[in-house]
């Protein structure tokens, strides 16, 4: 096979009529990978801290260390991917053994034997997180890789990426709804964590099996050969020359560091500040989810009208008023506020994740028609390592800042009560900084200028 054949030749199926089925089996992928790192990340912090009796500081920095090797191998998990060759094709073996891996890791996690000394139970956390990194990136690398394999159509990707967003949706519905009403019933003890661990571990593996089993119609998808890849040094060239794909990671990390830091303060905010139980956790992300769900439609109307990157800015400029609006809520209050402030986050956090899936693969395929190589796994490696270096990034700030601010750690479900100090850092750590960052997240965007026209299409904006 020619260069030319490997860049021009069909690689799947889906337009001879797979195409509703792949289309669902890929959101199936979003549910998987949503209810693993959407319930990891709104109760592990806590559970290490206030179950466990993990230091604030300790614990974050176990979260960023195993978040930084996720994020130094993503990379290279997207590159085996580009070069796999197999009868189920060049990224489905990934999806099967990589949901199995992602089940395991999330029991392990939450299912914590008793040890005698609390530095092995702290090697033991940080094994078991990297335990989880790496099956979360034998998945989740080979599957964001996946869209142009699907289609390659402009519009296309659109409706692709809604399916994705309403995987995603329904995921952490079930993570940071589901979960928290479990915890709620069952005890937020080291018990109930590990009951509600089992029972989503279940939701993980049945997600992931389903997309691999959905997505059969892609095992014609060859492997290119080694030119049409390129070479390691070719294709980090071509990460720095593609700007539309530079001012995507940049606006990913600024706002996903906002999003993880606001994200990770939300449990301790609802348990320390408000003194609601995990059940009002529930009910917040429950509006936010559905909102997340119903708002596709309006992202995708509002991108073939608008552009995606307008679009994407406006949902932006949404989630900086949501954030900032974290510091008018207070005990009195709260009950009060929780529906609206959750149902426009769903709505901005909707939009966000909408514009940035859907530029993702403009991007691989400005790549691609510049330089006539396939490197999809390689960019999706990058999209997502930097998802993963904000994740450290955020936990290890924030376990250090309420640390310094006087956080005291427990073993009872956080029954320990807060010092003043620790509950101004947890409102500047929920409210302030995440602003901040959000707001330069917003302002990078005007250097993205990738239209359609620059793929060989109308306008994006046109009607």
């Amino acid at each position: 096979m020619s260069l030319a054949d490997a860049v021009s030749a069909p690689t799947t199926r889906t337009e001879q009529g797979a195409r509703p089925i792949v289309y669902l089996g890929w959101g199936l992928g979003s549910f998987t990978t949503s209810v693993l790192v959407n319930s990891i990340g709104l109760l592990h912090m806590r559970f290490m801290t206030d179950s466990l009796g993990i230091a604030a500081a300790v614990a974050g920095t176990l979260v960023g260390i195993s978040k930084i090797y996720d994020a130094v191998t993503d990379p290279i998990m997207g590159a085996i991917s580009d070069r796999t060759t197999s009868r189920w094709g060049r990224r489905r073996p990934y999806l099967l053994w990589g949901s199995v891996a992602c089940a395991v890791a999330m029991i392990l996690l939450f299912n914590v034997p008793t040890f005698e000394s609390q530095t092995m139970l702290v090697v033991y956390m940080g094994a078991m997180l990297i335990v989880y990194a790496a099956a979360y990136s034998t998945f989740r690398m080979p599957y964001l890789a996946l869209p142009p394999e699907i289609t390659s159509d402009f519009q296309d990707r659109s409706r692709l990426m809604t399916f994705s967003v309403y995987g995603s949706s329904v995921g952490s519905l079930f993570a940071t709804t589901l979960a928290p009403i479990m915890l709620a019933w069952w005890g937020s003890t080291r018990e109930g964590h590990g009951m509600v661990a089992v029972l989503l571990a279940g939701l993980i593996l049945a997600g992931g099996l389903a997309c691999f089993a959905a997505t059969g119609s892609l095992t014609g998808t060859r492997a290119p050969p080694p030119q049409a890849v390129g070479d390691w040094r070719t294709r980090w060239r071509a990460l720095i020359d593609n700007r539309p794909f530079v001012v995507l990671i940049v606006f990913k990390v600024v706002m996903f560091t906002a999003l993880a830091i606001h994200s990770v303060a939300i449990p301790y905010f609802s348990r320390h500040v408000i003194k609601a139980s995990d059940a009002w956790l529930g009910s917040l992300f429950f509006a936010r989810t559905l909102t997340m769900i119903v708002s596709q439609p309006l992202w995708m109307a509002l991108a073939r009208r608008y552009g995606r990157r307008n679009t994407l800015v406006l949902a932006g400029v949404t989630e900086v008023a949501c954030m900032i609006s974290w510091v008018f809520i207070t005990p009195e209050n709260a009950t009060a506020m929780i529906v609206p402030v959750g149902f426009l986050q769903g709505l901005s956090s909707g939009g966000i994740f909408f514009g940035l899936y859907t530029t993702l693969p403009d991007t691989m395929e400005y790549d691609r028609r510049r330089s006539g190589l396939q490197r999809e796994g390689v960019f999706a490696g990058i999209f997502v390592m930097v998802e993963k270096f904000t994740a450290a990034i955020a936990a290890s700030v924030f376990g250090i800042m309420i640390g310094m601010m006087g956080y005291v750690e427990s073993t009872n479900a956080g029954a320990v009560a807060q010092p003043e100090s620790a509950i101004r850092g947890i409102y500047i750590a929920l409210a302030i900084v995440p602003t901040a960052l959000a707001v330069l997240a917003c302002l990078s965007l005007r250097f993205y200028t990738l239209t359609e026209a620059d793929l060989g299409r109308k306008s994006e904006t046109s009607p």
